[in-house]
C-alpha cells in the first residue's frame, strides 16, 4: 500500500477522537499519492532533494513548544533496504 495519505489522516482522526489531543498530518508530496514504490520514488524524485523533509519541517514549526511530539512512520521499499529517519 504506497498510497498512504487516506490511511495516514484516518490514523490522525483516531488519534484525535481518542485522546483530544490536536493531531497535525502536514502533506509533503502535495496530495499525491502511488499504487507501487517506483511511483512513489518518483514522485519524491520529482519534488527533489530536501523538500518533503523542509515541508515537514515548515508544517512543524507552528508547534514547536515543550509540551509537542512529534511522530513519524515510514514504508519500507522494495531493494531499497529499511526506511531511514
Amino acid at each position: 500500500m504506497y498510497g498512504l495519505r487516506p490511511a495516514v489522516l484516518d490514523a490522525a482522526a483516531r488519534i484525535r477522537a481518542a485522546t483530544g489531543h490536536e493531531v497535525v498530518a502536514p502533506d509533503r508530496y502535495d496530495g499525491r499519492t502511488a499504487d507501487d514504490a517506483e511511483s512513489g520514488i518518483r514522485i519524491k524524485d520529482e519534488i527533489g532533494g530536501d523538500e518533503p523533509a523542509r515541508r515537514a519541517a515548515a508544517a512543524a514549526a507552528p508547534y514547536a513548544r515543550e509540551d509537542t511530539v512529534y511522530a513519524g512512520g515510514a514504508v519500507p521499499l522494495p531493494g531499497r533496504g529499511p526506511p531511514v529517519h
